[in-house]
């Protein structure tokens, strides 16, 4: 059984790179970070997925970096719980391990427009993640009798960031980056609880290098 596979090609007179990898990985105690910042044990997980990868330059003056993941990450055996006194199989066995997005997509950009001027931008994606499952079954004359178990999640979100910057010298550059530039309403985390983590609106940051 294969943990990792990859490959790895070069365009452009070997500018820029292109990375292709294949994993499988399988956790015995995987853990996760609750709402009230303590871990949780889940049980046993395993992860398969793939990934695609860019970083280079496409032209002297124009930078691009990267890729596409895709993570099938699966509980495999989340012990036993209580339901009403009797032991049960857990309601999170073979669901989708928490905050872990089947789907994310990042794509960044640089162009220098002179040699002291830059701009760039790019665009994060998340596809949905599931914070954790209530166990909603019930005792019927002494059985556990199985019902759907109840999903939390919070949405997948494209998010879309903007930088500057300019170089006075060779000692002194000011850079400008701006997160989220549509301030977009979106939640990176979800939990077992009824919360989910609103991540932060459009923020901007201004930054003075200074080497000497």
């Amino acid at each position: 059984m294969w943990d990792e596979i990859g490959a790895k090609a070069n365009l452009f007179d070997d500018s820029l790179a292109l990375t292709f990898a294949a994993f499988e990985t399988k956790t015995s105690n995987a853990r996760t970070t609750g709402e009230n910042g303590t871990v949780s044990f889940i049980g046993k997980r395993r992860i398969r997925g793939f990934e695609v990868g860019f970083n280079g330059n496409i032209t002297p003056e124009w930078s691009v970096f990267g890729g596409y993941t895709y993570m099938d990450a699966v509980i495999t055996d989340g012990g036993y719980t209580l339901t009403s006194g009797i032991a049960a199989p857990s309601v999170n066995t073979g669901k989708r391990f928490p905050n872990t997005p089947k789907h994310s997509f990042t794509a960044f950009t640089n162009y220098m427009v002179t040699p002291q001027f830059q701009i760039g931008g790019g665009a994060i994606y998340m596809s949905k993640v599931y914070g954790g499952y209530q166990d909603t079954r019930k005792i019927v004359n002494g059985q556990v009798v199985a019902s759907p178990a109840l999903a939390r999640s919070a949405p997948g979100y494209w998010r879309f960031d903007a930088n500057a910057s300019y170089k006075f010298s060779d000692a002194i550059q000011l850079q400008v980056n701006v997160q989220n530039v549509f301030n977009k309403l979106y939640y990176d985390k979800a939990y077992a609880a009824h919360y989910a983590n609103q991540a932060a609106g459009r923020t901007a940051m201004v930054t003075l290098n200074v080497k000497y």
